[in-house]
């Protein structure tokens, strides 16, 4: 290599100069002085054909002959020189990507060590971070997680999709599903775009595309709960807010750990799909339309009542429209205690003046529990919607303990006093461990005391005049 490069050179040089005698002696008859230009770049290493040459990558251009024959070493050779593109030949033989390596005052090494790594008899003593032979491998305390690389120390290289200090948080976003079955995922919430986290930590199956299981557990918190990755807490979901269009039809009603769907009377909740559809009354409702016939319409449903029959008044069933007097008693077979007025047998024996007969011929009204009574008097009930908001706060004044307790839609929620924090149920404020605080103790340990914390730092730092991290020392940074 080295014996090919030189003979390029003599070459170009001699090429150059029999160039440079042309043109000094075409500017001799000019009587102008030498020119400084360079030809049309031409030669080795020349990329870009004739339109627009330049130098190839990792090639640079002689200052003396204009051509592409300098090297170029992204990291820079300290102390050695850059051979080729990218390598570098150290002082000691070597060839290497840099010469970065730091050598003992009066010995000679025959080992490279990066990283700002000491060569002692030609063992490399690494710094804080960093192992192996030549201090190449950074040290990640925790282990990168989801496929993250460990690239310097305590500092993980995330794939697309995830984040954190160990690439722990998973930030992808995917349809979510409420049922696996047959190895399949089903019922995709419409509409519905989270995380994996947010997906399986709520109302979640299966999550994603490709379709990946959600654990049986969620971790490291309970269903309902996401952590949050500075104070270490688990916090509630509001899935009203998290999951888009949730309860869509309906009203969404968060509440510690869950939530709920409030459906308008004529709806009611698929549980699969998480949203409020129609209510089809006349097949899920006994005695629906009775004497008459039930169509069901988007909300709500129509009774259609048979010849001599109308509606009850709350437009229920039907009943027989003939009417008659209605009578209090019956004595020796006879209809006594006339009413004043007509009136439908459903109307006189369904009432609660417990009438004793009706009509001309004085039939006798059923007794309740009977059957007869249940064919003249059905018990037809319309779901309606939810019952008015409680309010806990009132209700319990052991909630939030060390805070404030806030009454909410179908639920409640805690603001703590500063030092506390609200605990994975909801319910109480617990006491803050200063050490799951960001920037506490930063460079060093920290140890939670009956007053506070204390840090411990690690070699090279100090701790901070407040006392609640670690600096690094002058000749640490120097030396760095």
């Amino acid at each position: 290599m080295a014996s090919f490069m030189l003979m390029t050179l003599i070459c170009v040089l001699t090429w150059q100069q029999s160039r440079g005698q042309q043109f000094n002696s075409s500017e001799g008859d000019n009587q102008r002085g030498p020119r400084t230009q360079f030809p049309l770049l031409t030669g080795p290493n020349v990329c870009g054909g004739r339109i627009n040459p330049r130098c190839c990558p990792g090639w640079s251009r002689s200052s003396s002959v204009g051509l592409c024959i300098v090297p170029l070493c992204q990291y820079g050779c300290g102390t050695g020189e850059c051979f080729s593109p990218g390598v570098c030949r150290c002082p000691n033989g070597a060839f290497s990507p840099s010469c970065s390596g730091v050598q003992v005052e009066g010995q000679q090494c025959t080992v490279i060590c990066f990283n700002g790594g000491t060569c002692v008899k030609d063992t490399c003593v690494c710094k804080e971070g960093f192992s192996g032979n030549f201090c190449e491998a950074p040290i990640c305390q925790e282990q990168c997680v989801n496929g993250g690389r460990c690239v310097g120390p305590d500092k993980c290289a995330c794939p697309y999709g995830f984040t954190g200090d160990r690439c722990q948080q998973d930030y992808r976003l995917g349809p979510c599903y409420t049922e696996v079955r047959n190895r399949m995922c089903h019922n995709q919430l419409q509409g519905v775009v989270c995380t994996r986290l947010t997906c399986c930590a709520s109302i979640g199956k299966a999550w994603g595309n490709p379709c990946e299981r959600c654990p049986a557990k969620p971790e490291p918190c309970d269903r309902g709960f996401l952590p949050n990755f500075r104070s270490k807490a688990c916090q509630d979901i509001d899935e009203c807010k998290a999951i888009p269009k949730i309860c869509s039809g309906g009203r969404c009603v968060n509440s510690i750990g869950s939530y709920r769907c409030e459906c308008p009377t004529g709806k009611k909740l698929d549980n699969d799909l998480q949203k409020c559809v129609d209510r089809d009354e006349c097949t899920e409702i006994p005695g629906i339309c009775a004497n008459g016939r039930c169509e069901n319409t988007e909300g709500s449903f129509a009774c259609i009542c048979q010849e001599g029959y109308k509606l009850n008044n709350e437009r229920t069933f039907c009943i027989s429209a003939n009417e008659a007097f209605c009578y209090q008693r019956i004595v020796n077979n006879y209809c006594v205690d006339q009413s004043p007025t007509n009136m439908t047998k459903y109307d006189c024996c369904c009432s609660e003046r417990t009438p004793a007969g009706w009509g001309p011929l004085c039939d006798k009204c059923p007794g309740n529990g009977t059957a007869q009574h249940s064919t003249l008097c059905p018990n037809v009930t319309i779901p309606t919607a939810s019952p008015p908001d409680k309010n806990e706060c009132a209700s319990d004044s052991s909630l939030c303990s060390n805070g404030r307790c806030l009454n909410t839609d179908g639920s409640f929620r805690c603001e703590c006093t500063r030092g506390y924090l609200v605990s994975s149920d909801g319910k109480r404020c617990n006491n803050v461990d200063p050490c799951t605080q960001q920037g506490v103790c930063v460079n060093g340990r920290c140890f939670s005391t009956k007053d506070g914390f204390t840090c411990q730092c690690r070699r090279g730092y100090t701790l901070s005049s407040d006392r609640r991290s670690c600096i690094g020392n002058i000749h640490t940074r120097m030396r760095i």
